[in-house]
């Protein structure tokens, strides 16, 4: 198993629990804690691949070293709340909206591009059921813990079911790995030359 299939995995792994976790914060009223380690967290996983990336010598781009620290300060004024979270929060949720409506584009992009339909389908089918989700958290006041649950159940399942796919997907993890291999050899022969 290739070192970026085990990364792959350890992600996918881990924000399934991130969703699992939304879900309790939302139920026990910690949404700002929670929020906050969980972007912490993300700060500390997001260094992994750009070390896995200098121990193998591969090119590092200056975002990815930007991104661990973003995650981080945001993580950090979210957990002690040093600002208005309450307009951090509705940041956040507008991201969410903006990732749904990727979620769709996407999905008619496979649609039409890769023919893979019911991917497409799905991934689209879960965009349009969250918009109404993130509409009513910035309308109604008193739906902030049910959209926490619903984001968080829609992150765990989401991640689960990538998880699982990562995990089937043997054939294309030795065609990535061979690939490696060769740009490995290629990237020792030029460097001899």
């Amino acid at each position: 198993m290739s070192i970026y299939k085990i990364i792959s995995l350890v992600n996918y792994a881990l924000t399934v629990a991130i969703g699992v976790l939304l879900i309790f914060a939302a139920i026990f009223n910690f949404i700002p804690e929670s929020l906050g380690g969980i972007m912490i967290a993300f700060g500390v996983i997001s260094i992994v691949p750009v070390v896995v990336s200098i121990f193998k010598k591969q090119p590092v781009k200056i975002i990815d070293f930007a991104y661990p620290f973003i995650f981080a300060i945001i993580g950090i004024v979210l957990y002690f709340s040093f600002l208005d979270i309450s307009v951090l929060i509705k940041l956040l949720v507008l991201s969410v909206l903006g990732f749904c409506l990727g979620m769709i584009i996407y999905g008619i992009y496979i649609i039409f591009s890769k023919k893979k339909i019911l991917k497409g389908i799905l991934l689209g089918a879960l965009g349009v059921l969250l918009i109404p989700n993130v509409i009513v958290f910035l309308t109604v006041e008193s739906y902030d813990a049910a959209f926490w649950i619903t984001l968080g159940a829609f992150l765990a399942v989401y991640n689960l079911v990538y998880f699982i796919l990562e995990l089937r997907t043997k054939e294309e993890d030795s065609e990535i790995t061979k690939l490696e291999e060769i740009k490995d050899e290629t990237l020792e022969n030029n460097e001899a030359n």
